[in-house]
């Protein structure tokens, strides 16, 4: 069976009259940095949920300054962003507790302390000119150098940025990159 065909069948099982009845209702959700309440508990359940899934990892949850920088940080990427931070840490980390370390460096500029990593990239700074520069063209400047350099592979150059694959996918639509 060819995929064209099985996306035929797909559609002659859906229900339309099933669709408008689901269609009653909109759910509008703010940003989940308006709902900075939810965040601990989103963060323990997916904490929760890939512990189970990579095979009863150790890890026991957060350190009280790893939430608090969880709670601080923005999520451009929403709920999704947190869950790939989550994700993240439990698969790579085999610590205890997931502490600030453990998490991605540009959830670092929000928390506010200063552990030896945040010490070594601010060591390799940028130098703000006299008259001032465009944020967003060195972001931009940096996502393409990024992009080039992983021969535009996103995964590959979200990874040199140290961000999610999420958030170099809204940054590229942002700047319009291709």
């Amino acid at each position: 069976m060819c995929f064209g065909n099985f996306l035929g069948l797909l559609h002659l099982e859906f229900r339309e009259d099933l669709f408008s009845r689901l269609n009653t209702f909109a759910l509008q959700l703010p940003p989940l940095h308006e709902r900075r309440e939810d965040i601990p508990q989103l963060s323990r359940y997916f904490h929760d949920f890939f512990r189970q899934k990579y095979a009863q990892k150790s890890l026991n949850g957060f350190t009280a300054e790893a939430e608090k920088w969880l709670i601080d940080y923005n999520w451009p990427g929403n709920i999704r962003e947190l869950k790939n931070v989550i994700e993240r840490c439990v698969v790579l980390e085999n610590n205890d507790l997931i502490s600030p370390e453990h998490l991605p460096l540009d959830l670092s500029g929000c928390g506010g302390s200063t552990l030896p990593f945040v010490e070594r990239r601010q060591n390799a700074r940028i130098i703000l000119p006299e008259k001032g520069i465009s944020l967003d063209e060195v972001e931009k400047d940096l996502i393409k150098q990024a992009l080039e350099r992983a021969g535009t592979n996103q995964t590959k150059a979200a990874k040199l940025l140290n961000i999610s694959y999420d958030s170099l996918r809204y940054q590229v639509k942002k700047f319009d990159l291709k």
